[in-house]
């Protein structure tokens, strides 16, 4: 299976054409702005000296490194001066400061020289990794090859370092990264060092007494060879990050053990360790897995990079396998946590993504001292954070979302994700355009408009929440068949077809497993693939929490304008206990009486884009 990459494909109306224009014009100069206040790209400059403010982190390349790749996919759009002469900058200062064995790292050299490669949490290969991926993508886009030139020299070192001498401190890394990456870096150059360093890593991981830390083996996914794991562990972006690494070298190899590991990975997050929102990692100690059903709404972690990493994992196991059930879970954290990662406005972030707000208990304890405060996360998204691995993650993220809308097989073009895009492909020695219309995930309508010479097969993804498809094909209605995978196979597709597959979104209720023990006695709600919440400035003075939904709630859809953009918001009746809450006692008997109010949900991902309020996933079942 083969992808028709984001460069074939032009993102031109709907939803994500204002997404990634707030992207282009926001959110690179933003978060470059304040990586700049923050002294990062001046530790990317070498220019930090000791003694001096902004002491640079040993992850600070790393955020350096996903702006570059982010602002080179811009960059392969639409070519922009300032934006090469900050990246070339940088660039220069690499090749002026590194070591002459080709080692670069903005912290190591500075700050810490005499400790090069030698703890295995410290993040050096994880950096080189975002290096390594930054350096395609400006290569790609600009045709300018020094940072690749330079990244491939420190794999050579790494490759001695690790695979050859074993003299570094520990055999692989603490913050998997690199063996995504090197997957790449062999596909794009087809040299074999680097498809034995991918395999070095991925299969000593697991069987080394070198790599014991501080921190348990599980942690860093080590207790076990990876093709012996079946249970997702540990900290939750390295684990994703190392199972994107194992289908990688899938890819390459067709190495079926690391596919069978993966697979099996994948069910165990989907069927014990995912919120409803496509949230993974359920708790702040370690960013980590906890146990099956432990998915708490109020101190979810769910960080922003983790669901990136989720949907980079679905989208390397749909190459895999023919399987629509990857699509849906990659839709489900892309139109969930990761947008919710960022705001509406483009310029602010959450880092975690809870699934509940209660707005007066984070209010109290923000301005606490640490020894007496609880661990909540923040309810407002900020600018930076000290770890800002999430905003230029959502930058490359966003602006390459085009890989996730085609693949090739043969003579079969499978459609993944819908989106306003024109997309340019070869096909059996012919080449397409493929032009899709479309307002989704919010409208139900996608039409796809072909032309080209000779004919193929189009397999139509029927996402899993999905009843009642339909289709016409140049106008007519047809009949057809789901196949087992999820797809409609529109055969014949040729110069001139048109395809309209309308997926009717029908806001319906969802319910927690009785396991999952701060869901029982609630529901939520989802229109098609998006989650849908309330927030208390909706709720005309209602207090949020006390709201119950009916069995078969009747709902309103209509359009709602929320910081200068326009969602579907969708309105209905709740109930609510007739008991004032100003006036009534602490406790009192069960009076079991209740009167109907007004209730608004609003998309997940834009909740906390208006004032600091409550907020809820999950509401209580009035049945």
């Amino acid at each position: 299976m083969r992808e028709v990459g984001f460069e074939k494909v032009t993102i031109n109306n709907g939803f994500w054409a204002e997404q990634q224009k707030i992207n282009k014009d926001v959110t690179a100069g933003a978060v470059y702005e304040r990586f700049s206040e923050s002294g990062r790209f001046k530790a990317a400059s070498y220019e930090w000296k000791e003694g001096e403010p902004g002491k640079p982190h040993i992850f600070w390349d790393s955020d350096i490194a996903k702006w570059i790749e982010g602002v080179s996919y811009i960059l392969l759009k639409q070519r922009d001066e300032k934006l090469e002469a900050i990246i070339d900058h940088v660039v220069e200062a690499i090749d002026r400061n590194r070591r002459e064995d080709g080692y670069f790292n903005s912290y190591f050299l500075a700050a810490n020289p005499d400790h090069v490669l030698q703890n295995r949490m410290d993040h050096e290969l994880y950096c080189l990794g975002h290096y390594i991926e930054a350096a395609l993508a400006y290569k790609k886009a600009t045709g300018k090859d020094k940072l690749l030139l330079l990244s491939e020299e420190y794999v050579h070192l790494a490759d001695r370092i690790f695979k050859q001498e074993h003299s570094g401190g520990f055999d692989t890394p603490g913050h998997e990264e690199i063996e995504l990456a090197l997957g790449k870096l062999y596909k794009a150059t087809g040299k074999e060092e680097y498809k034995k360093l991918l395999v070095y890593f991925l299969n000593t991981r697991g069987r080394s007494s070198r790599d014991d830390s501080f921190m348990p083996l599980y942690y860093t996914q080590s207790h076990l060879p990876v093709t012996e794991q079946r249970e997702v562990t540990g900290h939750v972006v390295r684990a994703l990050y190392l199972y994107c690494g194992m289908m990688e070298l899938f890819e390459i190899n067709e190495d079926k053990a690391m596919l069978d590991s993966c697979k099996e990975l994948f069910r165990d997050i989907t069927d014990h360790k995912l919120y409803l929102t496509g949230g993974i990692g359920s708790t702040h100690a370690g960013e980590a897995f906890t146990y099956s059903y432990d998915l708490p709404d109020t101190t979810a972690y769910a960080e922003t990079c983790a669901s990136i990493a989720l949907a980079m994992f679905c989208r390397h196991l749909r190459k895999a396998e023919t399987d629509t059930r990857y699509d849906d879970i990659a839709e489900l954290a892309i139109y969930n946590t990761v947008l919710a990662g960022i705001s509406l406005s483009g310029d602010q972030f959450f880092y975690e993504n809870p699934l509940k707000v209660d707005y007066r208990r984070s209010l109290y304890y923000s301005d606490k001292p640490d020894n007496l405060k609880e661990r909540l996360p923040i309810y407002r998204r900020v600018k930076l954070f000290d770890c800002s691995c999430c905003p230029p993650n959502l930058l490359r993220f966003i602006s390459s979302i085009g890989d996730y809308m085609y693949t090739i097989k043969e003579n079969t073009v499978y459609t993944h994700l819908y989106m306003g895009a024109e997309a340019q492909m070869e096909v059996n020695g012919n080449t397409f355009i493929l032009r899709q219309e479309t307002e989704y995930p919010f409208k139900d309508q996608i039409t796809i408009k072909i032309s080209g010479q000779g004919s193929f097969c189009l397999a139509l993804r029927i996402p899993g929440w999905c009843r009642n498809p339909q289709l016409k094909i140049n106008g007519a209605a047809v009949k057809f068949v789901i196949d087992s995978n999820g797809y409609i196979m529109a055969e014949g597709c040729t110069d001139k077809t048109v395809i309209e597959l309308q997926l009717p979104m029908v806001p319906c209720l969802v319910e927690a497993s009785p396991q999952v023990a701060s869901c029982c006695g609630r529901t939520a709600v989802m229109r098609g693939p998006v989650v849908y919440c309330a927030e208390g400035i909706d709720q005309k003075n209602e207090n949020l929490f006390d709201l119950s939904l009916p069995e078969n709630p009747l709902w309103e859809e209509a359009e709602t304008n929320i910081s200068g953009r326009t969602f579907i918001a969708l309105h209905t009746q709740a109930y609510a206990r007739e008991a004032d809450g100003q006036t009534a006692p602490l406790y009192a008997p069960a009076a079991n009486r209740y009167r109907t109010v007004p209730m608004t949900l609003i998309p997940y991902f834009t909740w906390a884009n208006r004032e600091a309020c409550d907020m809820s996933v999950w509401l209580l079942k009035h049945f």
